[in-house]
């Protein structure tokens, strides 16, 4: 995110890195607090960072029919077994930042296998949206919704 705009619900000291993943300025899979999750091609697709699931996409990143997010099977059960229970997604080019929890994806999730290997998709309408400079609404008793 550039500086201008305002993080989104509980992103406060998380950016987009150059590989293009939401992270705390770690990089590697050794950093304190950081795991690197993998596809099962063994690509990293994400990062783990306190108990949130991170990464960064294009337009393409998204599934259009039916209108959707996507993570890999693998990464999923990775980011889980690391403590993860919330994921969010962040659009590089527009900055809204997409937030959904990871038990969604057991409920509501659906297969998807496009070419990319098993994945998990979750249609957007389970999906909280913040959009890029968009006030940060306060819940009750100091926390963020």
């Amino acid at each position: 995110m550039n500086e201008k705009q305002n993080p989104a619900a509980g992103t406060a000291g998380l950016r987009v890195d150059d590989g293009g993943l939401l992270s705390s300025g770690a990089h590697y899979s050794t950093d304190r607090g950081v795991t690197q999750v993998r596809a099962a091609d063994g690509r990293v697709v994400g990062r783990v960072v306190g108990g949130v699931l991170l990464k960064a996409v294009n337009d393409n990143g998204f599934l259009r029919t039916p209108p959707a997010i996507a993570w890999d099977v693998t990464a999923l059960q990775q980011a889980e077994a690391a403590g993860a229970t919330v994921t969010m997604v962040t659009h590089r080019q527009t900055g809204d930042v997409y937030r959904a929890d990871l038990a969604d994806f057991r409920r509501f999730g659906f297969p998807v296998k496009r070419g990319a290997g098993d994945q998990t998709g979750l249609a957007l309408s389970h999906w909280h949206v913040q959009k890029a400079g968009a006030p940060v609404q306060l819940a009750l008793f100091g926390g963020v919704t």
